[in-house]
């Protein structure tokens, strides 16, 4: 098995780690395990596993060794990349909760593929147009202001009440009218219900990630965003603070007393892509092409 090892791999690499990223948790290998990982549940469906999957059981294996017994909380993403080489979000689910690399990427690979309902369940034969990045969080902080956090550097976790016990109505303002870029990685404002998806414990989504807590009587509505996310839409810290309680759930207007409801906590991670063809070539030069 002289073919598989790290240096393969990070050779295969489309994208190195941010400058940012001085952890430099994520690697290729994380992402490859993503792949091979929805790779196989895609194939297991009317093919032989006796035959078919014996080389797959191999990469897996080095692939688990490479990785290790490390936990974090992660995100998966699955991507289409266009022919100018820019993105498409295709799905994208994640945990908060630190859960063993080997388990959780695996485990949210494959509903992030599959079971984000903002989209149709990926298929086969989308795999080659597909790129897959891991999101590693860590550095978990919480926040003096809504604004103490770094666009760019920090991704942000708010919790706000569902509702307010005292409403001013002499204080509102108008909801922010904030745009999302089709280009980039998020979803996009729509009409259809891809943007409301269902509540669902301890799965979170990148644009939006929402669900109801409760605390004592009260519930809490909750949403993040990823590091990247602000920085990719143009947005500044209120904006994206102002987004996030939208995408939360929040019904009303978005005024100073709501804004004053919001705890933030601030995150960083590490992130690390490769394409489905990076992949495939990784795993031709190791000796096992695909069938």
């Amino acid at each position: 098995m002289s073919g598989l090892d790290e240096n393969l791999i990070n050779r295969f690499s489309s994208h190195r780690s941010q400058p940012s990223d001085q952890h430099q948790l994520c690697k290729a290998q994380h992402c490859f395990y993503c792949i091979e990982s929805i790779y196989n549940c895609l194939r297991s469906d009317g093919s032989n596993p006796s035959e078919s999957f014996k080389p797959s059981k191999v990469v897996l294996d080095h692939l688990r060794d490479l990785i290790g017994q490390h936990q974090y909380p992660l995100f998966v993403t699955w991507n289409v990349i266009r022919s100018d080489g820019s993105h498409r979000l295709r799905g994208c689910i994640g945990n908060f909760s630190p859960s063993s690399l080997i388990d959780g990427l695996k485990e949210y690979a494959i509903i992030s593929a599959l079971r984000d309902h903002r989209f149709k369940p990926i298929t086969i034969s989308e795999l080659q147009k597909l790129s897959c990045t891991v999101s590693l969080l860590h550095t978990f902080e919480d926040c003096d202001s809504i604004t103490d956090w770094s666009v760019g550097i920090h991704g942000i976790y708010i919790h706000l009440p569902e509702r307010l016990e005292r409403n001013d109505s002499n204080n509102r303002s108008q909801p922010s009218t904030i745009q999302t870029n089709n280009s980039n990685s998020t979803t996009t404002k729509t009409d259809d219900d891809s943007q409301n998806p269902d509540v669902v414990s301890k799965e979170v989504r990148n644009c939006p990630r929402s669900w109801s807590i409760s605390k004592g009587k009260k519930h809490y509505l909750s949403a993040t965003y990823l590091p990247e996310v602000a920085a990719e839409q143009g947005w500044t810290k209120l904006e994206a603070i102002d987004s996030a309680i939208c995408k939360a759930g929040w019904q009303g207007a978005i005024t100073d007393e709501v804004r004053n409801s919001v705890v933030v906590e601030r995150y960083q991670s590490s992130k690390w892509e490769n394409s489905f063809k990076d992949w495939k070539d990784w795993r031709e030069s190791a000796g096992f092409p695909l069938q």
